[in-house]
């Protein structure tokens, strides 16, 4: 996105950044807790991003709809 004007877009990636893998991201039925408490299962989405270096981010986001996570996450330009 563009610095002053996040309503721009610079450049997309071709493939998802995150997708749920982990059991706890999935709901996974043969994970015991976090089946029982999931809502949405196979899906993450980012909750908030922070910029740490010119191509690292830290990403947090929530699997399930019920647990959050954190993730980083480097960008080849």
């Amino acid at each position: 996105m563009h610095g002053n004007d996040p309503t721009k877009i610079l450049a997309r990636s071709d493939q998802p950044i995150l997708s749920p893998e982990l059991d706890w991201e999935r709901c996974d039925l043969t994970s015991n807790r976090w089946a029982e408490r999931g809502l949405t299962p196979q899906v993450v989405f980012v909750e908030g991003w922070k910029q740490t270096s010119i191509d690292q981010f830290t990403l947090w986001y929530q699997g399930c709809d019920a647990v959050t996570g954190v993730a980083q996450v480097t960008v080849e330009f």
